[in-house]
């Protein structure tokens, strides 16, 4: 009996050794596809950012103060701590003004060519190609083609949208639906840090679990590479890096990452 106990010992001991290992190295292997998986979505909205404006600083309203952003937005916080990644870019619907938009005012619609593909809830910017502005559409009417931004929106609010071009944007002023996004690791909303993504104004979803770190390097045109530049106009190509990192009580942690190297569309 003291033998058959003690091989019967050994047998689990090695049998739930081995199920352990088995089930880090397949959570390993889960986080590496969720991580490939995220990057190739970051890489596809990197090639996407600026399109239609480029470099060009957009003007908006946040709460009634003045908002000035960019198509891609750095956000480095230490050497040793996590990136943030804010996006912005334009995708399948796009038209024009028929008239001209004179003013920000939210008591003035965005006249259109067409609305199709747009609907309540959307970002638009509105570009004559040296100056944009965004805005947050409240209402897509019948008719006329026209995009309300109303002030229940805290991106219509009075009080932003500085900067506006002399006499406004004229006929013909280019009009694109924009995403805008965000990715950044989260440590402390689900069981394990995770990688998520998150539209403006919307949740945030996860899109790698078991993220360790999120570092955004950035090669400049003068082929120094940072996380955090100075210079946005200096940016060639952005460097996202996702490691993970596994590990079951009393085992040693399982590190991998994935890293892509991109260049935006239109930079």
């Amino acid at each position: 009996m003291t033998i058959l106990s003690a091989v019967l010992a050994a047998v689990y001991y090695s049998f739930f050794r081995a199920q352990s290992s088995a089930r880090r190295t397949e959570r390993v292997v889960d986080a590496r596809q969720g991580s490939r998986a995220a990057l190739q979505l970051i890489e596809r909205e990197v090639r996407m950012v600026g399109s239609g404006w480029g470099r060009i600083p957009i003007y908006g309203a946040l709460n009634g103060s003045p908002m000035t952003i960019h198509a891609l937005v750095p956000g480095f916080t230490t050497a040793a701590g996590n990136d943030s990644l804010e996006l912005l870019g334009g995708w399948d619907a796009c038209t024009t003004l028929r008239a001209p938009m004179t003013t920000p005012s939210s008591g003035s619609p965005i006249p259109c060519d067409s609305t199709t593909g747009f609907r309540a809830g959307d970002f638009v910017l509105v570009t004559n190609g040296s100056t944009a502005h965004i805005f947050q559409v409240t209402a897509v009417p019948n008719a006329p083609a026209d995009l309300v931004h109303d002030a229940s929106s805290i991106y219509n609010m009075a009080g932003g949208h500085t900067n506006w071009p002399v006499g406004g944007y004229p006929t013909g002023s280019r009009v694109y639906r924009v995403t805008w996004v965000t990715y950044k690791v989260d440590a402390t909303g689900f069981s394990t840090p995770c990688l998520t993504r998150r539209d403006q104004g919307s949740a945030a979803q996860v899109v790698a679990t078991d993220v360790s770190a999120f570092h955004v390097w950035y090669l400049m045109q003068d082929l120094t590479e940072t996380r955090d530049p100075v210079d946005f106009n200096g940016i060639d190509k952005i460097r996202p890096v996702i490691a993970t990192q596994v590990a079951d009580r009393g085992s040693p942690y399982l590190a991998d990452s994935v890293w892509t190297l991109v260049r935006p569309r239109t930079f």
